[in-house]
C-alpha cells in the first residue's frame, strides 16, 4: 500500500520503503515515545504478517541489513530521501544522542 502510494508520485516506492525499515533498525527506533515515534516504529519495524513470503522476507532482510551493518542509503539507492530528513532537528538531535549512547 505505501510502495503503490510513492509509486503515484514518481517515487520509488519499494526501495523508499526498504530504506526506510533499514533506517529505522539502523537507529534502533525512534527515542522520543511521541505518537509519530510510535507510528513510525509500528509500521516499519514490526514483523510483517504478508501473505508474500518474498516480500516478507525482502522487509526483514532490510529491517536486518539496517541493524548489523548501517549506510542504508548506499543499499537502496532508488529512494532520493531520508525519513529522518523530514523529521524536526530537535528529535533528530534526540535520536543521533540515543543511538550514540547504545553503541557498545
Amino acid at each position: 500500500m505505501g510502495e503503490d502510494l510513492l509509486n503515484k508520485f514518481g517515487i520509488n516506492g519499494k526501495d523508499c520503503i526498504m530504506r526506510t525499515i533499514c533506517e529505522m533498525a539502523e537507529s534502533r527506533g525512534l527515542p522520543f515515545n511521541g505518537l509519530l515515534g510510535k507510528a513510525f516504529e509500528t509500521l516499519f519495524l514490526m514483523d510483517y504478517g504478508l501473505t508474500s513470503t518474498e516480500r516478507l522476507y525482502e522487509y526483514i532482510s532490510a529491517r536486518t541489513y539496517g541493524e548489523n551493518n548501517g549506510n542504508c542509503a548506499s543499499v537502496y539507492t532508488g529512494c532520493p530521501f531520508s525519513i529522518f530528513n523530514l523529521l524536526p532537528e530537535d528529535d533528530l538531535a534526540a535520536l543521533q544522542s540515543n543511538h550514540l549512547n547504545n553503541i557498545p
